[in-house]
């Protein structure tokens, strides 16, 4: 039997600001939660993880290379957030990790899981974690199925409470360690799914 290892991810909730009932809601999550939220909004005291772009925040959020910079004195961990539209804006992503971004928060609203193949493979070997968005639990578990890696962390546009809880049982996924096979044959057994093959060069032997 194959040894399970286990990937933690992380789930950001990401509640609308305007949220009628938005104390409430902040009230049925746990404390060691991670939000993305105004620190202002949180009115009752909680130990809530902030990601925001607020000096108050735990993770500050920064949405230009000056904004990254011009942060990096304050010690905080930073996250540059960066809406993807071709493979040409990974090397700016890549200029923000030279730049001292701890996360990077991708928002890709088509053909999500392309560009963030691309860029799950280009920063595997890289200190800083990717983001990305979703906004059911559905998407949650893709992202963190792409490419077998997934995503470090998913920012969830939701303020139900049943759907985070779903979201959450992807946070631990089940991968298995690849062993040496014996092919013993091939049979034709008609037309399939088709099979990608184009990452066969990450591997190793």
């Amino acid at each position: 039997m194959e040894k399970e290892k286990v990937k933690n991810k992380e789930l950001i909730i990401a509640p609308p600001s305007d949220f009628p009932n938005l104390d409430l809601v902040l009230d049925q999550l746990k404390e060691s939660d991670t939000l993305l939220i105004d620190p202002n909004k949180i009115k009752r005291k909680k130990n809530f993880k902030i990601i925001y772009e607020s000096e108050l925040a735990d993770i500050i959020i920064c949405k230009s290379m000056e904004d990254l910079i011009s942060n990096k004195i304050k010690g905080k961990s930073l996250a540059y957030y960066k809406k993807v539209f071709s493979n040409d804006d990974i090397h700016d992503i890549e200029n923000a990790i030279y730049n001292g971004a701890n996360y990077i928060i991708v928002d890709a609203d088509n053909w999500k899981i392309i560009p963030l193949e691309n860029i799950i493979a280009t920063l595997q070997n890289t200190r800083a974690k990717i983001f990305t968005t979703a906004k059911n639990s559905e998407e949650v578990r893709t992202m963190f199925a792409i490419l077998e890696l997934g995503v470090d962390g998913v920012i969830l546009q939701t303020a139900n409470v049943k759907e985070i809880e779903e979201s959450k049982q992807y946070l631990k996924d089940k991968k298995f360690e690849i062993k040496v096979c014996e092919i013993v044959g091939f049979r034709d057994i008609g037309i399939g799914e088709r099979v990608c093959v184009d990452t066969v060069s990450m591997l190793e032997t």
